[in-house]
């Protein structure tokens, strides 16, 4: 049986050691259309957004399917993305 991690990068968000490189992402892609003024980035940047959140939405429908006691680690460990946020 696969367990659960509950340390180390999984105690605050659920997504784990990818939080950091997620966020720094969308903030690179954010930051990038704002700066350069471009309503093309600004899109991307916001489809990226719903593509990602539509992703985290799924995995987290197939783990409560398919893995034992994440219904209980989800309610210990909150926040799926941004700690305190979302």
């Amino acid at each position: 049986m696969i367990a659960i991690p509950t340390s180390g990068g999984w105690e605050a968000p659920r997504a784990g050691w990818p939080t950091g490189r997620v966020c720094g992402c969308m903030l690179m892609m954010y930051g990038a259309s704002f700066l350069t003024g471009s309503v093309v980035g600004l899109v991307i940047a916001v489809v990226g957004t719903v593509v990602l959140v539509g992703r985290i939405f799924g995995e987290e429908k197939m783990l409560l399917t398919e893995l034992d006691g994440y219904d209980a680690y989800k309610q210990k460990v909150r926040y799926r993305l941004i700690p305190h946020v979302w």
